[in-house]
């Protein structure tokens, strides 16, 4: 007994010994390989197979994986079967799965023509195809996530021509390089235009060419696949209900843009990509923004040759202008600036990088004081002041005295005393002049004595502008994007106190001059003349002086109405952030009571002009992020302020603290965007009774189990919140960035090569957090390359944000019908179909228990959508709407 006894232990000994073994061995695999990714629900539809390959069809709503198992033959006949109603998009996705390894696999979609016999009229159309490439995740999200590859871009392999509204007769798509038992979906979607009848319309899909790894055929498929559409009997309206605001920039480093016509080009085919799947960006107006000028209370001096102007709320000691011909008169033309700046050093850890530098400029003109006027001669004595303050970054004023001569081609700048104004002890290691040019120069020449920005010809340049003087260092430069900065300083290293003032005796002075080749000969015997004393005056010229007492608002809308006209006009985008919110007007502090009138000024012309062309109602505020709780009342004085100066614009504010709509805001926030964790249904229910707007967002969070935009989550997530949206009954909904292709210290992170979107410190936002579009090109061009002018790939997420607010469409629909229903005479049929569309409408409740609890299934979402679609067309035909 023992001796059997001991055996058995033995043996169960070496058993678990196995299996430890086993699991060690597992546990190590697991470390060097991946895991292996699955979609949770099983889905798809058999179709076909040949010796060499088969093909599967699933909805869009599921991601499918690389080794995700065939689905089995089915008893009857197959087919692909979708539905959409008149302007709308309707995706599938067609799988092969080759067995051995195929070169080239070649498609053609055949046109689509009604079951039965209809009225002459169009037909569902062939949209795009599309290669669904799959992207790595190599750290999970959360809980939801595994390692492996996620299905995600959409590379275009046929798309129509949108902008003009063609169709193809027939669509060929080419699939290269398939790789055994690893599925290769196509994205395939179908548009149905507004004037197609109701009905049911078949295609097919055929296989035209199979071609092996050697080059040669492989047994193609005995016949095409049948494709079956039901279209609906009602039509999505061009102006989706559900508002968006959703953050997209062009990233240069993936394009190589080198002017502003590229940028305005490859801008106009994002908003395209934006308009196809019915999302408003921030700002459609991006690169054709208002343009507006405030001009202060100013005095102008002319000395016959070049004018300056102080003007009290710019911070320049002087703009520089000259008088050009312009063909038919004469005009004062900008060619430059003189703006005072210091180089200022507090204490380490603050300031740029840490090392306590900042380089404050002068905000305001405080002062302009005559020190002595004539025909011939004036002399201003001119303070600057910067009224803000932080560190590294210090408040200070500065006294400069300005020197005009009749009929000289330049005037003098020399500093006279710089004031430390804030409330710590500062250096200044040195002063500057800025002279920006106003027009963008042809070349430039830094000299020992002298520095000039030159125009026309770079090689004979026929003007300049530009400063020379002895004691200064002259650094002007243009930087990538052809920027100019002209930078003329001179070393201080002076400790200042609070208070303390300092006032060298002897600095020199600065010429700031405008030179014209034909009037002075060659510039460096100008420049020597010029500090000689040698100068000529034009003759007959008087130094004359003029004042504005009043500011004055200038605009120019021509780009902007351009743009608006295309992208809200014509594109139906639903909103837009009005960005014309100054930091400082006429050197007041935002939402002070003097910048507060001054704004209200500035505001009136723009709000009347957007009035006019009925854009107003789309504008919104959207100057604050997720406020702490410590800022709300500073928050509240800023909602006050605009309130008061640009009434009709409605004032937007998220929420990532506190539960809203949040009382403490009641009567300061128009349209609330919580994020989608702390959204109060009830308070929402109650602000939007009165008239107010309540959307939500997800970003970084929350994670699962709540539905966001992560590429590491099942497909349905991506879809279904917008069923959400539409049971609470939501107006809008806010997403941070679609095109964040960045990381860890700014730097590029290539969104193909790694799923995880990194913060800027280094952490983990989540995998495609800030990336609903992909980079039009798989490795960003080097330095120097052609121009990329190309739109952006689309995400597989995308696709199904766009698909779920045409879900919220369907229901807003459908609740509309029903109210209609419900007020008009009750007849039977009537009765019949406003209980059928009370059932479908059950669907929110079916499908959604709570934002962290509803339905998993793609197939009963589809399901639901049928049932609303039906209860839409039996609706509208008994309110005779059909």
């Amino acid at each position: 007994m023992e001796a059997a006894r001991a055996s058995q232990l033995k043996a169960v000994g070496a058993s678990l010994l196995a299996l430890l073994a086993v699991a060690a061995l597992l546990a190590l695999m697991n470390l060097q390989e991946p895991s292996v990714w699955v979609e949770t629900v099983k889905t798809g539809y058999y179709l076909a197979e040949t010796g060499a390959f088969s093909l599967w069809w699933c909805e869009a709503t599921y991601k499918v994986g690389r080794t995700f198992p065939r689905p089995p033959p089915p008893q009857t006949a197959v087919r692909v079967s979708i539905e959409a109603a008149r302007n709308e998009y309707e995706p599938f996705q067609l799988v092969i799965t080759p067995k051995t390894p195929l070169k080239r696999l070649r498609l053609r979609l055949e046109p689509f023509k009604p079951a039965e016999p209809t009225p002459a009229g169009a037909a569902p159309v062939w949209d795009e195809a599309a290669l669904v490439d799959y992207v790595p995740v190599r750290v999970p999200t959360d809980s939801w996530g595994v390692v492996g590859e996620y299905p995600d871009p959409l590379v275009p392999l046929f798309r129509r021509d949108r902008e003009r509204g063609e169709a193809v007769a027939e669509v060929e798509v080419q699939i290269e390089n398939l790789q055994p038992r690893r599925n290769q979906p196509l994205w395939i979607t179908v548009y149905v235009p507004k004037g197609v009848p109701k009905g049911v319309y078949r295609s097919s899909i055929a296989v035209v060419e199979a071609v092996d790894a050697n080059g040669r055929p492989v047994e193609p498929l005995p016949a095409p696949i049948p494709v079956e559409l039901r279209v609906f009997g009602f039509t999505l309206p061009d102006d989706t209900p559900l508002r968006t605001a959703y953050g997209v920039w062009i990233d240069n480093e993936w394009h190589r843009l080198r002017t502003p016509e590229q940028f305005r080009q490859v801008w106009d085919l994002y908003m395209q990509v934006l308009r196809r799947y019915r999302v408003s960006p921030y700002r459609p107006h991006a690169y054709a923004p208002i343009r507006w000028e405030v001009l202060g209370p100013s005095l102008t001096v002319d000395n016959g040759v070049l004018t300056l102007t102080i003007d009290m709320w710019q911070g320049c000691a002087a703009i520089v202008k000259v008088r050009r011909w312009n063909g038919t008169r004469e005009e004062l033309v900008e060619v430059g600036r003189v703006l005072p700046l210091l180089e200022q050093f507090e204490r380490e850890g603050v300031g740029w990088e840490g090392r306590g530098i900042g380089w404050p400029g002068a905000e305001v003109v405080k002062e302009v004081r005559v020190v002595e006027r004539s025909e011939e001669r004036l002399v201003l004595d001119v303070t600057v002041e910067r009224l803000s303050s932080q560190p590294a970054h210090r408040r200070f004023s500065a006294t400069v005295r300005v020197t005009v001569e009749a009929g000289k081609p330049y005037f003098a700048v020399q500093l006279l005393r710089i004031a430390n104004t804030d409330t710590v002890r500062w250096r200044v290691n040195r002063y500057y002049h800025l002279i920006p040019p106003g027009p963008r120069p042809a070349s430039l020449v830094n000299a020992e004595r002298y520095g000039a920005w030159l125009f026309g010809d770079p090689k004979n340049p026929t003007t300049a502008f530009g400063a020379a003087g002895p004691g200064f260092s002259y650094d002007l430069w243009v930087d990538a994007a052809g920027n100019p900065h002209g930078d003329v300083h001179r070393p201080v290293g002076k400790w200042l106190e609070p208070n303390e003032t300092w006032a060298p005796s002897g600095e020199p002075a600065l010429f700031v001059f405008m030179w014209d080749a034909e009037r002075w000969g060659p510039l460096p015997g100008f420049v020597e003349d010029l500090m000689g004393g040698r100068v000529r005056a034009l003759p007959g010229s008087a130094v004359r002086v003029s004042e504005r007492a009043e500011p004055e608002f200038r605009y120019d809308f021509s780009d902007f109405d351009a743009a608006m006209s295309r992208y809200i006009d014509e594109f139906r985008f639903n909103s837009f952030m009005l960005d014309v919110l100054p930091e400082r007007l006429g050197g007041y502090e935002r939402f002070s009571p003097e910048w507060t009138a001054l704004y209200k000024r500035l505001m009136a012309p723009i709000l009347e002009h957007l009035e006019r062309r009925g854009w107003l109602k789309l504008a919104y505020f959207y100057w604050i992020d997720e406020p702490p709780p410590e800022q709300y009342d500073y928050v509240k004085r800023g909602m006050a302020a605009l309130k008061e100066a640009a009434p009709g614009v409605r004032r937007l504010l998220t929420f990532c603290y506190d539960a809203a709509p949040l009382p403490t805001f009641y009567g300061f926030v128009d349209l609330w965007v919580p994020v989608m964790n702390l959204f109060n249904e009830q308070a929402a229910r109650e602000r939007r009774a009165l008239g107010e707007e309540v959307w939500w967002y997800v970003c970084t969070g929350p994670k699962a189990p709540y539905p966001n935009n992560f590429i590491d989550h099942p497909a349905i997530t991506h879809r279904i919140r917008y069923w959400m949206a539409a049971k609470w009954d939501l107006d809008g909904e806010l997403y941070w960035g679609m095109t964040y292709w960045r990381g860890k210290g700014g730097r590029l992170r290539n969104p193909y090569e790694d799923g995880q979107s990194e913060t800027p410190e280094g952490g983990y936002w989540g995998n495609g957090d800030g990336r609903l579009l992909y980079p039009p090109v798989r490795q960003p061009p080097p330095e120097g390359a052609e121009p990329v002018i190309a739109p952006p790939i689309p995400s597989l997420r995308l696709a199904l944000i766009a698909e779920g607010i045409e879900d919220y469409i369907y229901v807003k629909l459908l609740k509309q019908l029903v109210e209609r229903g419900r007020a008009a005479n009750g007849s039977e049929p009537l009765r019949k179909a406003l209980q059928l569309a009370e059932d479908a409408l059950g669907a929110l409740d079916r499908l959604i228990r709570s934002a962290t609890d509803y339905e998993r299934d793609p197939r009963k979402l589809y399901a639901e959508r049928h049932k609303i679609a039906e209860a839409i067309e039996q609706l509208a035909e008994a309110l005779g709407e059909a």
